[in-house]
């Protein structure tokens, strides 16, 4: 199954849960974050850079792409958890447009 349609299947459930706010007190939110510079890129054929630019050798050539840092991805988690007034909610995380709730 493809990432997008395992994450808008996540958003349309998190969506659904979002009534436990009013009949428990529950808050249920999601974080989807765009691609992370996690451990998995620490390979001989990739580095992780202090700024989270990932840079990989491939068939010779080397390319670098700008990746989330793992510090933005518990920063949008956090957010879901201290800010109380959300629930039922997606938060969409990218480089370009910081922290959305959608």
């Amino acid at each position: 199954m493809p990432p997008f349609d395992v994450r808008g299947k996540l958003v349309h459930f998190t969506r659904s849960l979002g009534r436990l706010h009013s009949q428990l007190s529950i808050r249920v939110n999601c974080v989807c974050p765009g691609g992370a510079a996690t451990e998995i890129f620490n390979h001989p054929l990739w580095r992780v850079e202090e700024d989270g630019t990932v840079t990989r050798l491939e068939r010779g050539k080397l390319s670098a792409g700008s990746w989330l840092s793992v510090g933005q991805v518990v920063d949008a988690i956090m957010h879901a958890i201290k800010d109380e007034s959300i629930f039922g909610q997606a938060l969409a995380v990218t480089i370009d447009r910081g922290i959305q709730i959608r």
